[in-house]
């Protein structure tokens, strides 16, 4: 968390403390000045000059103590004075014994004060000072109230006298209400925002229950399975000590943090959000839109947009399970840790890792000017960093994209030898942020070496405000008379939050009379002012409502939002209005439309639901959300009707809308359709997963049995994933009917509670450390990576390692050296939220400790070594919160203070993989040979003598379900023989998927055992002998000897594979006439971490590389290919195998393998049409003893001269024919004298446009090649004009005859130089087509390796799964048209130090970009315009080689689709594999010697480049050329 109080944040420390003077000082003079001042102590801060700010603003230090101390929150008064929260008491009971004193008068709200208006606090006094104030974690300043959220009260102090100085004589307190839980903790009650109502809203953490009781009587039960290490919390509440689930008075459960809206007066409390970690704080922007960030870290730290009433994830829906016991095989922390695959979550918004995330607030208006108008900052304390996002509406949600707007300068930006600036900047720990009413940008540090573990480590307690600005600027507050209707619309005006509030309510009580004066704000050219009066026009009577009504048709969406919500406050004609707009054209429209009736009866809501309903594609996540809202306790109603009407009666043919709504809703009644759907072949494997998440989210019997029939008789890749679900369900929803599950919901390896499970933290200390000779050592960051292999037993890095501790990935980010070296070497003093220890005492005598899970009637418990133990509460005779960490010291481990300083630098990188460490073949596929096709028998592979069964697999016929169902052959495709264990067994139907069209794929019929079993029978499984290849494996058995009387060893097995190998040629060398197959052998799969479950023997690594080293000796002699399976799933065995006990892999770690053996296999056949595969992806390709050199063309001219041998012929003339009901999509493609395989823009566009004329789509695609076409009646009726060329084109005029293609509805997309024009071209043109482009002295040109992410439900990402690696020129950094609503990125990538192989031309490079190295960047964008064509940039397309890569060019194809109308198919955009053959055609140099390569994975290892040093200028330093040689 934060400094302190953001436990909310990640876990954090706060606290402060004083000098015995500088106490007795403070404590009493009510007003005390600088001068005052002159004996204390200096107090250390962060200079202004150690930030970075955006290009045009700059920092100051507006305040530091010892005007105050700790600021755990703030807020700015209409005068600009600040009020601080001090938080000097701050978990002290825990921080006491580490030399900080209590305050025994209580915690302080400080005033802090700039009187003479120079941009700097002056003076500072105490407003009140409480004993009751134990490290609030909020504070505003509301009027003449002050509000401090204090556990268990939300305080209220009135000013009643406003002289900013708290009197009891004078003023009043009042508990306005009381009930949180999380006294002294940070996961507590947080700070009041007032919203554009006039209401307050507020968030508290999941620190124990909240039980409050509003004024009017509304009674909110809030529960939590977190409950925090404050004496304060305690076992009582709902969802606590096995009690689930309280319903508030409303009849809903609400679970975890919860975010809180009511009237000033403490009536109307409702919950408009929960199940939230601890959202540190709330904003609320003029339109009514919330946002928050939330904190776990490890991993997944976030910034959301909360639509109302979400789920946001973080326990289960009654609060009683963690998600670590809810995350399915396969799921990435951060979609398993916010639930984003279940019904009833909201998308997560922003995830970025580990972090402390504090204070948030929203700016609109003021001194940063009309460029950042609607600027989201958030505050992430762990990471030194005030993160800024402009959101923008996207669907039914928004976009938001993360950039640094403030932080601390990293330890690189720093000159050589300033080490102690850079651990000083590393202290800032940023509280709080705000907007002042100057306009300017606040920020409060906490100020300390650390977050996290609740403790303090800055013992003199410092901290500071800083002050951002535009350069040059120091904005005032506007001065006004507040008792006048100018002053009030002036407060209302206001750019600070809270200020706004005293001229609201003021002219709110004015009535009628204010109506002409707010309802000017209407013509207000600030949206957010207009905002603001929409919202008080509707509190204005009968006339002012007329006027809001106008509104709902109003051309902004967001306008006719804000009127809608306003009339829904106001509860003015609610239905009527709903009606109208359930039918909006905006689907953001239709959203809130959906959330206004979540309370409202089912007579009421069910036409309007079944409108909503109806326009729902199936694509967006937040209006399915928002449409299950709507029918919240009215679930089974609804689904009747949609079923009716939307659905079909044969399940496997509903639509993918109905299956998202059912599947939202998951009725009892869908039970069936989603059993059906599950047990079916015929839908998609994601499909699938959807109808058992439904099923297992039905508490039903008929839903448990279910499940039972798809984990007897499903799909392969379906039953292993229902057994899961048995598996978890049986311990809480199904129980009650767990003993008809068939023993299928018992984990073949559970651990039991019949056995001690002790963590060695107790255990002697090999080495004595000293953190401060840590921090005097120079660490290295290569060592670090290879010692942190000592924390894996704990900790997972990068996916390596057990699932136990807190991963460690960005951990060390924004922390000091200090800090970490501390956490390793006293890992007591701070243990990170979630991994508080218990420890149990059964009844028999055993004694389990680690981190519990679940604690219902049921325990599940986390113990070393990632396993986790189920046992009855029953069993329980004592169970205590262990007070020390799990894990164990860095001196337990045996490391030295250098050990230590290497693993802290590597973990102060953010852990970053050494591409180097990760081995990749870069052996070429031999040259492809002509294929004859032939007629060939069917025969199948015999059977070995002893193997009688189908090894328990379903009966099927079917080749894609039954691994041993071979297929019937066909004359023109190769056929393909798998030999091994049971590893290829569980992978074999995938890989028939993946090699449809290019292979038919047989496999023996039974397990192939161990080697020696493998040399008995290998005739008989080769049959006739006719194959094309063969790829094989053993292994696993002869490590582990099942089933063996006699043993092998690294000898025997070489022996026996020296046999098979012999045999296997012999065998079909006679066969085919002499040839032979083509041989590849499969490395053996990496043994478990444990002892294997049958056998109880761990296999070494060592022992492994020695049967491994036997196996390539042989395969080396005989001049057999590698397949390496070992090298693809070591660093990834944790994630992929099915247990540290089981060698058998989850279906991820399947796919995995398939996809690995299809490339290879493809790559090794002969050259069918669709035989040769491009290598995609962290694939590792075939490597072999045997390489054939591609064949080369004889040179004819200089290979030096960039000319030579460009060919421009003429491109054909273009006639479009008869297209009707078809697309015309045209390329023009540039000409170019870039070196051969780059700017293929002729080669490239012919090959895109052959793809989309072969998809079956409407839609049909030409090209014009080498510039503008002379003849421009092939312009004539073109839907979208696609321009791939260098320099944007370079067309002058011709931009004219473009935009008015563009007016006439012509689309236009821009590829790699083509998206860059001149400055002139760009603004006039580029923005308006696309909304951005490349430009000169700001964008940057570099040649990286980016993992691509595409738009996640968007569909240009249809048919893609996860990113897209490539490597290629991406510009990024480049320049997006301002306050364009409807631009956003399509695809992303993250540039950092680490993948830029170069830096591109020094003209370019330049320190923002510098600066921006770390964030997102948009690498493929559109504007998509609800009035004209949609257009769009894709940065990529350099080397030529990339449109080999299958996502690569399905991502491009989809999106020239979408760009055109043109519906994506689900699928995505299918077309041939690009193979070396296709690549080569149409080039610019058809005659160069060398051929273009398919890419290989050795292009996604290459080390990142020297960073460019930069001048003065903030530009790269300009390379020198050499001076020609004289002749």
């Amino acid at each position: 968390m934060p400094p302190g109080p953001r436990a909310a944040l990640g876990n954090e420390d706060f606290f402060y403390m004083m000098k015995t003077l500088t106490k007795f000082i403070l404590s009493s003079l009510l007003l005390t000045s600088l001068s005052g001042l002159g004996l204390a102590k200096p107090m250390p801060h962060v200079p202004a000059d150690h930030f970075v700010v955006p290009e045009g603003f700059e920092v100051t230090l507006w305040a530091s103590s010892p005007l105050f101390y700790n600021p755990t929150n703030m807020d700015v008064d209409a005068e600009g004075r600040i009020w601080v929260a001090e938080g000097r008491n701050y978990r002290m009971y825990r921080n006491e014994s580490k030399g900080f004193s209590a305050e025994t008068k209580g915690d302080r709200i400080m005033v802090l004060t700039d009187s003479n208006g120079d941009g700097k606090a002056d003076k500072s006094h105490v407003f009140v000072q409480d004993p009751e104030l134990i490290a609030p974690l909020g504070v505003a300043v509301i009027d003449n109230q002050v509000v401090v959220s204090q556990p268990p009260n939300l305080l209220v102090y009135t000013d009643v006298n406003r002289d900013a100085v708290f009197d009891p004589k004078v003023d009043k307190k009042e508990a306005l209400l009381t009930g949180f839980g999380g006294q002294d903790h940070d996961h507590s009650l947080h700070a009041v925002t007032t919203g554009p109502s006039g209401q307050w809203y507020f968030n508290a953490g999941n620190a124990g229950s909240h039980i409050v009781t509003d004024k009017d009587g509304w009674t909110l039960r809030v529960g939590s399975v977190y409950k925090g290490g404050a004496p304060s919390v305690t076992d009582e509440g709902p969802n606590q000590g096995g009690k689930p689930g309280l319903k508030s008075d409303d009849g809903h459960i609400y679970v975890g943090a919860v975010a809180l809206r009511m009237n000033p007066d403490g009536t109307g409390l409702r919950p408009i959000g929960h199940n939230m970690r601890n959202s540190y704080e709330e904003t609320v922007n003029s339109f009514g839109d919330v946002y928050q960030n939330d904190n776990d870290d490890p991993p997944a730290c976030r910034t959301t947009w909360l639509m109302e009433y979400g789920n946001l994830g973080f326990a289960s829906d009654d609060g009683a399970r963690k998600w670590q016991t809810e995350r399915r095989p396969g799921q990435a922390a951060p979609i398993a840790e916010w639930r984003q695959e279940d019904p009833g979550t909201i998308p997560a918004g922003d995830v970025y890792g580990n972090g402390s995330p504090t204070g948030i607030c929203f700016y609109e208006n003021g001194a940063l000017g009309e460029d950042y108008r609607g600027l989201l900052l958030s505050g992430e304390a762990a990471r030194n960093v005030i993160f800024g996002y402009l959101p923008k509406p996207d669907g039914a949600g928004f976009t938001m994209d993360r950039f640094d707007f403030f932080r601390s300068k990293r330890a690189d930006e720093f000159p050589e030898g300033q080490g102690d600036k850079a651990s000083l900047a590393t202290q800032f720990r940023p509280s709080d942020v705000c907007v002042g009413p100057d306009g300017a940008i606040y920020v409060a540090d906490w100020f300390d070496p650390g977050v996290g573990g609740h403790s303090m480590r800055d013992l003199d307690h410092a901290a500071a405000i800083y002050r951002i600005t535009r350069k040059g600027d120091n904005p005032r507050p506007a001065k006004y008379d507040i008792n006048t209707e100018a002053g009030q619309i002036a407060s209302l005006k206001s750019p600070a939050n809270n200020v706004r509030d005293a001229g609201f309510t003021r002219l709110k009580a004015a009535g009628e009379k204010s109506l002409p004066a707010v309802k000017a704000l209407l013509d207000d050219p600030n949206e957010y002012i207009q905002a603001r009066a929409v919202w008080l026009l509707a509190q204005l009577g009968d006339k002012g409502i007329a006027e809001v009504e106008k509104i709902l048709s109003h051309d902004d969406a967001q306008m006719r939002i804000a009127a809608f919500r306003a009339l829904r406050f106001v509860d003015h004609k609610l239905l009527e209005h709903a009606v109208a707009l359930a039918k909006d054209p905006s689907i953001a429209v239709r959203r809130e439309v959906a959330l206004a009736l979540r309370n409202l009866s089912l007579e009421d809501t069910q036409d309007i639901i079944l409108t909503l309903a109806s326009q729902y594609k199936g694509d967006d996540r937040w209006y399915l959300e928002a449409i299950g809202t709507a029918c919240a306790n009215k679930e089974a109603a609804i689904y009747s009707i949609l079923d009716k009407e939307l659905g079909n009666e044969d399940p496997i043919k509903w639509s993918q809308a109905f299956a998202k709504l059912a599947w939202r809703l998951h009725p009892a009644a869908s039970v069936d359709g989603f059993k059906a759907r599950a047990l079916s072949v015929k839908i998609p494997l994601a499909d699938r997963k959807d109808a058992l998440t439904a099923l297992g989210f039905i508490p039903d019997e008929a839903a448990a049995m279910a499940m039972v029939a798809v984990a007897e008789s499903g799909p392969d890749d379906t039953k292993s994933l229902a057994q899961w679900w048995l598996q978890n369900r049986s311990e809480h929803v199904w129980k009650s009917y767990a003993s008809q599950m068939k023993g299928l919901n018992k984990k073949p390896n559970a651990l039991k509670a019949n056995q001690d499970y002790k963590v060695p933290v107790d255990g002697p200390e090999i080495t004595k450390l000293d953190v401060q000779e840590v921090v005097a050592l120079k660490g290295d960051v290569a060592r670090g990576q290879m010692n942190i292999a000592r924390c894996y037993m704990c900790h997972q890095v990068n996916g390596t390692g057990v699932d136990f501790g807190p991963a460690l990935d960005q951990w060390g980010l924004g922390r000091s050296v200090e800090a970490i070296a501390t956490a390793i070497i006293h890992p007591n003093e701070g243990i990170a939220h979630g991994f508080e220890g218990t420890e149990y005492v059964t009844k028999d005598g055993h004694t389990l400790q680690g981190f519990t899970l679940f604690a219902g009637g049921s325990v599940i418990l986390k113990v070393m070594g990632g396993g986790e133990v189920s046992f009855s509460r029953n069993l329980v005779e004592s169970s205590e919160p262990l007070e020390k960490s799990l894990m164990m010291s860095a001196g337990q481990l045996g490391l030295t203070n250098q050990d230590v300083a290497d693993i802290a630098a590597y973990l102060k990188a953010g852990a970053p993989v050494d591409p180097k460490a990760v081995p990749v073949s870069t052996t070429a596929p031999p040259a492809a040979k002509e294929v004859k096709p032939k007629a060939k028998p069917q025969v199948q592979p015999n059977k070995p003598q002893q193997a009688k069964k189908k090894q328990g697999r379903a009966n099927s016929d079917d080749p894609l379900i039954n691994p041993f169902a071979n297929p019937s052959d066909d004359p023109a495709l190769p056929r393909v023989l798998i030999i091994g264990d049971s590893i290829s067994i569980g992978y074999t139907t995938m890989l028939r998927k993946n090699l449809a069209g290019t292979a038919k794929v047989h496999r023996v019929d039974g397990n192939c055992r161990w080697s020696a079993y493998g040399d008995e029978n290998i005739e008989q499984w080769l049959g006739e002998g006719d194959w094309d290849l063969i790829h094989f494996n053993f292994g696993l058995w002869d490590w582990y000897g099942w089933s063996q009387d006699t043993k092998s060893t690294p000898e025997s097995y070489a022996k026996s594979l020296e046999s098979i190998v012999a045999k296997m040629k012999a065998n079909t060398s006679k066969a085919n006439g002499g040839k032979g197959a083509k041989l590849i052998f499969a490395t053996t799969t990496p043994p478990c971490s444990g002892p294997e479950k049958k056998v109880k023997i761990i296999v070494s690594d060592e022992r492994a590389k020695e049967f491994r080293d036997a196996a390539l000796a042989v395969m080396k002699k005989h001049g057999v290919a590698i397949n390496d399976l070992y090298g693809l799933i070591d660093k990834k065995r944790v994630q992929y195998l099915q247990g540290p006990d089981n060698v058998h892999y989850h279906n991820d770690g399947k796919a995995l393998q398939a996809k690995q053996v299809a490339e290879v296999i493809a790559a090794a056949l002969p050259a069918t049409p669709s035989a040769t595969k491009s290598i995609s992806g962290d694939v590792k390709p075939i490597s072999t003893t045997v390489v054939k050199p591609a064949t080369k063309k004889p040179v004819k001219f200089d290979l030096n001269d960039r000319k030579a041998g460009l060919t421009y012929e003429n491109a054909p003339k273009i006639v479009w024919g008869d297209t009707t009901g078809k697309k015309r999509i045209l390329f023009i493609a540039g000409s170019t004298t870039h070196r051969h395989g780059i700017h293929e823009y002729k080669a490239g566009s012919l090959l895109l446009a052959k793809a989309l004329n072969e998809s079956g789509l409407p839609v049909v695609a030409k090209v014009h090649w080498f510039n503008w076409p002379e003849d421009e009646s092939c312009l004539e009726g073109v839907d979208t004009i696609i321009v791939y060329a260098d320099g944007g084109g370079d067309y002058g005029e011709k931009y004219a005859v473009l935009d008015e293609k563009y007016k006439q509805g012509t689309a236009l997309m821009f590829m790699h130089y083509g998206v860059h024009p001149t400055k002139e071209v760009g603004e006039k043109y580029y923005n308006k087509w696309m909304g951005g482009y490349f430009a000169d002295a700001f964008s940057v040109n570099p040649s990286w390796i980016a993992d691509m992410v595409p738009k996640d439900g968007h569909p240009v990402a249809r048919g893609l799964s996860g990113s897209i690696k490539a490597f290629d020129e991406f510009y990024w950094n480049l320049n997006f048209a301002k306050d364009c609503k409807d631009c956003y990125p399509l695809a992303t990538g993250i540039p950092t130090p680490e993948n830029m192989v170069t830096y591109g031309s020094s003209k370019f490079w330049n320190k923002d970009a510098a600066d921006k190295l770390g964030t997102p960047q948009s690498l493929l964008w559109c504007r998509d315009p609800a009035d004209a064509p949609r257009g769009a940039g894709f940065v990529g397309g350099h080397f030529h080689r990339n449109w080999a890569i299958d996502d690569y060019r399905k991502l491009i194809l989809n999106t020239i689709a979408w760009v055109s109308k043109v519906e994506v198919p689900k699928d995505g955009i299918t077309s041939e594999a690009v193979t070396q053959e296709i690549l080569n055609q149409n080039l610019n140099r058809p005659e160069w010697p060398e051929p273009v390569e398919l890419p290989t994975p050795d292009l996604l290892t290459q080390p990142g480049g020297k960073v460019p040093e930069l001048g003065p200028d903030g530009r790269a330093a300009q390379k020198k050329r050499k001076p020609a040689k004289k002749k």
